[in-house]
């Protein structure tokens, strides 16, 4: 047990295995988790499950205080009972659901709440018997609704995530960690707590990024640059990170006349870092600030940053609540806005990994200042746009609501709120309405702050469209995103598509039929995502929104199924089938408290209890005026199959995606070619399904100084300078077969040229590229040398020409197509590699081993003019050697130095004009010893 002011590192395992006696004290409040929490928490176990080696997870710090009672030391929970009374519910489910002997060390719940019997008894019954809660009992409903949570979200996370519960137990158990602090035992709790309250703020993730990214410009520019570029940076952060405030409100009044426009404040005006620079730069001037700015460090700059905060608007003070909260956090619109700018899969929507992420595409940068830059505006931007075209839950005359609106100045220095679309103060305009509904239907169907993935897709459509949003047109997209989220994903036959992929991927208007669907997915406990229920209601909604109580309907976080028809009836009342009990027709999604107080109440009774309450759910108001005197499974079946002919009216995504190659009058808008460049240039694995596609337009290796190799300096070339690319005829080129015969992905367009163009095929040095993208892997930078005219090519995996980060190109593609064909462990160096080889008695054959572990080497060398020779080195040149005699007897001799040759010589290929063939034809003959000089097949 630990001493006072003692600190513990447990694992979950540690600490419910009842070595530890936790209590919450009456002070506490009582379990208040919701979805967003719990599947929050989830969600971060399995990214960390899925992640190299699976290290541990760090949950944070259980703060407590002993407390004696008679014999026994009671830990009083201080901080931390939400995650403790968490993680037991979590092991309750995972309890009840895999072999009683994996969890038996699981002997007993050992946390209570003190003075709640309640709350100790919920806990301790779902322990022992999980979810069956009789009527007869006053269940603590907090405790009650986190548990079904848990079971709930648990095997939904790992079915989509591909994991068995069995994988999820041992790391939760095991590898899940949490801190527990003891505070000495004098300690006054009250003064406690207060200090907790006025702690010191901790410099958060967001600001150590910042600082990160204003190093990176400091370091690499000279004044006057250096300075506009680090105030740019500085003041835009500042101004987004407040995401309760439109962006505005991060200015001051004279730079928001500069950046905003002077008129309205309601459009960005800078086109470019370096003009928001300037214009920013040219309000300091104006200021008697600015010689004292421009001498500040760096770290004086943060420091100032964090004390000054933001600027106000006019009317507005500190003073009132804020008036506006933001359906996402700071740090995640960080990596939202990350993902817009680069396009790539790996910048996982969660920020606990924010500076990682960062740093890992940072790192892949040619110009890491200019990439910064380029950030900052794109921060800037899209806060613009998600100010304007987001929702947020808007507070006003003591009510709450969802508002779509963007901010206005007038003449009068006096700041408004209209609505972003049709009238400005009409609330149930129709489009802005429906582009309302839709936005908030997405955000309560996953209301937590990481993986917003359909705040993704709405920030790409604005993004793309540059602030000239057309109503309809934005909500077709909407509509189109929820469809294929639905159906691509939650409802799908076999495997569900990837976000990303409906997202960036989705290159053409999408045409389903109802046959697509897997119905069993509409089912009671199948039901993936809220949203499922969630689209159905937005499609009621809209069918009815003239209708009362409809017309007032908005989406709310509900997240308990309802079974209109209970499934444990009062006496008196008949059961009915599980098959339709369970099915789509007797199911809605309702609060849990609602839930909860009528679970087992009939569908006459449900009515007349909710007709006074607000509508948790359309489709539960259709059942309650359908049939609710003779709810059976007749009336089921008939509303099932309306509700699944509503659902699937329309199953078409028949949206212009803003990826695709659309043309119209906004000369902003993006070509699919534009599209496609920005997206793969960026991604390190992709990239190189780029750069082989504009290989066959022209040549796009551009010159990039010079190496040395043999005592003579030669040119190097760059495949990757993604800048001069994009002006040259390659892209021209690139850009116009595109528009003129829109392929379905580049890999169709390099399958389509190497098909169809003889020119393409007779250029040797292209076809080289083009067909081999394991070159471009090698080449982190895409460097190599052009050696006498191209005769020898040398690829760098790097900067350096060194022998161990140098290769011909001939000894990578036969090494990459060894350890492919063979999955042999290869060694490289510039003009040659070798691989380890053994002799296997019992097959009576040669074998591929791990390097040193052999008895000799495979030695493949491209010699000075050019030829491709093969030989086996022992590393013993003892004919007595099983090793030796084996060689012989399979037909090889030995020549000089201990070297062996397969047969009359030793060479595979001398170079001749076509790379390919060269390549072609060593491997041929490689193959042929391989196979029937070494016996390896």
């Amino acid at each position: 047990m630990p001493t006072s002011h003692q600190i513990l590192q447990l694992k979950v395992q540690g600490l419910l295995n009842g070595d530890f006696q936790y209590s919450i004290p009456e002070y506490q409040r009582n379990y208040a988790w919701q979805e967003g929490e719990i599947s929050a928490l989830i969600q971060d176990i399995v990214d960390y499950i899925n992640l190299k080696d699976s290290p541990s997870y760090y949950l944070g710090t259980l703060v407590v205080f002993e407390r004696i009672k008679g014999p026994a030391t009671v830990y009083e929970t201080i901080d931390g009972q939400q995650r403790l009374t968490t993680l037991t519910l979590l092991a309750s489910v995972i309890r009840h659901q895999i072999t009683k002997e994996a969890t038996q060390w699981f002997q007993r719940v050992n946390l209570e709440f003190a003075n709640r019997k309640a709350a100790s008894y919920t806990l301790e019954h779902i322990y022992n018997n999980g979810d069956d809660f009789s009527s007869d009992f006053a269940w603590n409903e907090g405790i009650v609704n986190g548990y079904k949570l848990c079971d709930k979200l648990l095997p939904a996370k790992l079915s989509e995530h591909g994991l068995s519960m069995e994988t999820f137990a041992t790391y939760f158990f095991n590898s899940v960690e949490i801190l527990q602090v003891s505070v000495p035992k004098d300690t006054n709790l009250n003064h406690y707590f207060e200090i907790m309250n006025n702690r010191g703020e901790q410099l958060e993730k967001h600001e150590i990024l910042k600082s990160r990214l204003l190093g990176k410009l400091s370091k690499s520019m000279d004044e006057p640059e250096r300075s506009m570029a680090l105030n740019a940076l500085n003041t835009v952060w500042e101004a987004c990170a407040n995401m309760e405030k439109y962006v505005q409100a991060g200015f001051g009044p004279e730079q928001r006349h500069a950046i905003f426009g002077k008129d309205e404040w309601s459009k960005l005006i800078p086109s470019s870092f370096s003009e928001l620079s300037e214009k920013l730069n040219v309000v300091i001037e104006k200021s008697q600030k600015k010689s004292q700015m421009m001498s500040l460090p760096l770290s004086k700059l943060l420091e100032m940053s964090r004390v000054e905060g933001t600027s106000h608007l006019s009317g507005e003070s500190d003073d009132i609540p804020e008036r506006f909260n933001s359906v996402i956090n700071f740090p995640n619109f960080l990596l939202q806005v990350l993902r817009l700018q680069t396009q790539r899969e790996d910048v996982q929507l969660d920020d606990k990994r924010l500076i990682p992420i960062f740093e890992n595409v940072i790192k892949d940068q040619q110009d890491e200042v200019k990439f910064v830059q380029d950030f900052t505006y794109y921060l800037l931007k899209c806060k613009f746009l998600f100010d304007k075209y987001i929702i947020k839950r808007e507070f006003v005359g003591g009510k709450d609501r969802w508002s779509l609106k963007q901010l206005k100045w007038s003449k009068q220095n006096k700041v408004s709120y209209s609505n972003t679309f049709g009238k400005a103060d009409d609330d149930l305009d129709k489009e802005n309405r429906s582009i309302l509904m839709l936005l908030s239907m997405f955000h309560v169907s996953t209301p937590t702050l990481v993986y917003k993935h359909w705040l993704n897709a709405a920030l790409l459509y604005v993004l793309s469209k540059n602030d000239g949003i057309d109503a309809t047109s934005y909500k077709n997209y909407l509509l189109g995103i929820a469809r294929s989220f639905v159906f691509d994903r939650f409802l799908c036959i076999g495997e569900p598509k990837g976000y990303f992929d409906i997202i960036y991927r989705t290159e053409k208007p999408i045409k389903r039929v109802p046959e697509q669907i897997d119905k069993s997915k509409l089912s009671f406990g199948r039901i993936e995502n809220n949203l499922v229920f969630n689209y159905l209601d937005y499609l009621l909604w809209e069918k009815h929104r003239l209708r009362d109580p409809v017309r007032k309907y908005e989406f709310s976080f509900r997240s308990s199924v309802e079974h209109y028809y209970p499934r444990h009836p009062m006496p008196g009342y008949k059961s009915l089938k599980t098959e339709y009990l369970d099915s789509f027709g007797n199911l809605c999604l309702i609060s849990h408290s609602k839930n909860s107080r009528l679970s087992n109440q009939p569908p006459i009774a449900k009515k007349s209890h909710y007709k006074t309450q607000d509508l948790d759910s359309v489709k539960q108001w259709l059942m309650m005026t359908f049939n609710p005197d003779a709810w059976d499974e007749d009336t089921i079946a008939k509303h099932e199959s309306e509700m699944i002919s509503i659902m699937t009216h329309d199953m078409d995504s028949a949206y212009d995606p803003c990826i695709s190659n659309n043309r119209s009058n906004n000369a902003e808008e993006l070509s699919k070619s534009l599209v496609w460049f920005n997206r793969y240039s960026v991604d390190r694995e992709e990239r190189q399904l780029l750069g082989r596609a504009l290989m066959c337009f022209d040549d796009i290796a551009s010159e990039e100084g010079s190496s040395q190799y043999m005592n003579m300096s030669h040119k190097k070339y760059s495949l990757y300078a993604w800048e001069e690319i994009r002006t040259s005829i390659a892209y021209e080129k690139f850009e116009k077969y595109i528009e003129q015969n829109d392929p379905a992905s580049l890999e169709a367009l390099i399958q389509d040229r190497l098909t169809n163009d003889t020119v393409l095929n007779s250029d040797h040095y292209r076809m080289l590229y083009i067909l081999h993208p394991e070159i471009w892997r090698y080449c982190e930078k895409g460097l190599f040398s052009w050696v006498d005219d191209g005769k020898i090519i040398l690829l760098h995996e790097r900067e350096k020409n060194t022998p161990a980060l140098t290769r011909d190109v001939y000894i990578h593609l036969l090494g990459s197509w060894m350890e492919e064909r063979y999955e042999a462990s290869v060694e490289y160096s510039r003009e040659y590699l070798n691989v380890d080889l053994a002799y296997n008695n019992s097959d009576e054959c040669f074998e591929f081993v791990d390097v040193e572990d052999g008895s000799g080497q495979l030695l493949i060398k491209r010699d000075e003019g050019g030829t491709l020779t093969c030989h086996v080195k022992p590393y013993r040149n003892d004919q007595r050697s099983t090793f030796v005699k084996s060689l012989i007897e399979y037909g090889w001799r030995h020549t000089q130095n201990s070297y062996y040759q397969r047969g009359n010589t030793a060479n595979l290929a001398t170079r001749c004009d076509s790379y390919e063939e060269t390549f072609q034809k060593a491997k041929k003959r490689l193959e042929a010893i391989i196979n029937t000089g070494l016996g390896i097949e």
